[in-house]
């Protein structure tokens, strides 16, 4: 009849406590991760605690680094196509513009590498908007959001979560871009303690724009079943093993981004290569 006991070692020792509601869940097979995490990728939805792994494996972490590759090169190379487009037909030295040294001073020159930057950024987020990526991700937050209000994982449960979450990587890109543009613009004391107080303000609500505008879509009946399917393997995972914590880099490795920057990785070399035997701009 008590909510909470003390857990002791062998040798007496104090080594945490033990709720009414883990016992609960372990009864019922309902352990729930507490902050779990995940990935969208083109073969599923990637569900982790660090420790324990759900739905998509290693490969598809991999295909989400070569996807974002291939997206932001190809926002670049229609960004390009139109920069070369635009300074043949009004015959302004466009290119010399986007490739002369930038100064410490704002000026009027700046203004085109500000509108190829910005129009790259935004045809990223329109090809990232269109691809299953955005879906999949979207099924990402719902599952998890199902699985931290302790919902039943079904497609009718997870329908019902929002497709924006407080903890998605996101919010720490938006983050990150505040403070840069504010800092390269401005370059002083003041401009960097005006990033810092934009970023305390607002980096969780224009990272909650970006995500619900530009990073996630409702999801597909295929991709809510991938992150139902990715969040129930997680949860039967973590049931069998609660207290299994993986340190190092077999934590890091668990948490998808080293793939992730692999498939970047390799678009990258590719491309290096083929620039040594194939005229590419850039």
């Amino acid at each position: 009849d008590v909510d909470v006991l003390p857990v002791i070692d062998n040798f007496g020792a104090y080594r945490g406590v033990l709720y009414r509601r883990d016992v609960v869940g372990y009864l019922t097979g309902n352990l729930r991760p507490p902050t779990p995490a995940g990935m969208a990728t083109p073969l599923g939805v990637y569900l982790t605690t660090g420790s324990v792994t759900g739905g998509a494996g290693d490969l598809g972490l991999f295909l989400t680094g070569v996807s974002l590759s291939l997206m932001t090169m190809f926002a670049g190379a229609i960004v390009f196509g139109l920069e070369g487009l635009f300074a043949r037909l009004t015959g302004i030295p466009l290119m010399a513009y986007l490739q002369s040294p930038p100064i410490s001073t704002p000026n009027l020159l700046d203004v085109p590498f500000m509108v190829s930057t910005a129009l790259t950024i935004a045809i990223f987020g329109v090809l990232m908007r269109l691809s299953p990526l955005s879906g999949y991700h979207a099924a990402e937050h719902m599952t998890v959001h199902a699985i931290e209000a302790g919902e039943v994982l079904t497609p009718d449960a997870v329908r019902r979560m929002p497709r924006v979450h407080p903890r998605c990587g996101t919010n720490l890109l938006a983050a990150v871009g505040i403070f840069t543009i504010i800092t390269e613009r401005l370059g002083t004391g003041f401009g960097t303690l005006m990033a810092l107080l934009v970023v305390v303000l607002g980096w969780r609500t224009v990272g909650g724009w970006m995500q619900y505008f530009i990073t996630t879509k409702n999801p597909s009946e295929k991709q809510l079943a991938a992150g139902v399917a990715a969040g129930n393997q997680l949860i039967e995972r973590y049931q069998d093993r609660p207290n299994f914590h993986l340190t190092g880099f077999d934590r890091i490795w668990k948490m998808g981004f080293v793939q992730t920057m692999s498939g970047m990785a390799a678009i990258s070399g590719l491309m290096w290569l083929l620039r040594g035997y194939i005229r590419i701009p850039g």
